[in-house]
């Protein structure tokens, strides 16, 4: 089946292995002039799957769609480590860019500054969610508690350099 294949394949890219992938979710996003998504790591399952059963979220696949885009409006993808005292990576959202990337409990990402776009243009981007019957990792079978989206503060005010100078609160 080539959703199957394909499924397999974006998980290998994000050092997934797939018990029984599942795309149950694909979205268009469009952020306007002035907003920012909060940094964040995503719910961790869906409750009605297709499948009738609880499904773990695994896989974030974006692509952005945005032409002649301009460093300075912002936008990038902010990637932040599980302490959220490091953005180790910024990725700028521009047309045909995909980004693949494993989904935990902990993978913190958004673009937290508001978007310093003309009011006629917006940050625009394609979805897809990837699911697995099957947790991060074995021994969370049990321990995996169902979570909402876990929305972070970022430490400092704005994070354009690789380490956050920021201090816990």
């Amino acid at each position: 089946m080539p959703g199957s294949i394909r499924s397999s394949r974006t998980g290998a890219l994000a050092g997934v292995a797939f018990f029984f992938p599942v795309l149950w979710r694909g979205f268009g996003y469009k952020s306007h002039p002035r907003r920012s998504l909060q940094i964040h790591a995503d719910f961790n399952k869906h409750p009605r799957p297709p499948l009738g059963a609880f499904v773990h979220r695994r896989v974030n696949v974006f692509v952005y769609l945005n032409d002649d885009w301009n460093e300075a409006w912002g936008g990038d993808l902010e990637l932040w480590n599980r302490q959220m005292t490091s953005c180790d990576a910024r990725i700028a959202p521009l047309l045909g860019r995909l980004v693949v990337f494993s989904t935990t409990d902990f993978s913190y990402h958004g673009h937290a500054d508001p978007l310093l776009t003309p009011l006629h243009r917006s940050r625009r981007s394609i979805a897809q969610y990837y699911y697995s019957t099957m947790p991060q990792r074995e021994e969370d079978r049990i321990k995996v508690k169902t979570h909402s989206t876990l929305y972070q503060t970022r430490l400092c005010e704005s994070c354009r350099t690789p380490v956050c100078h920021g201090q816990p609160h």
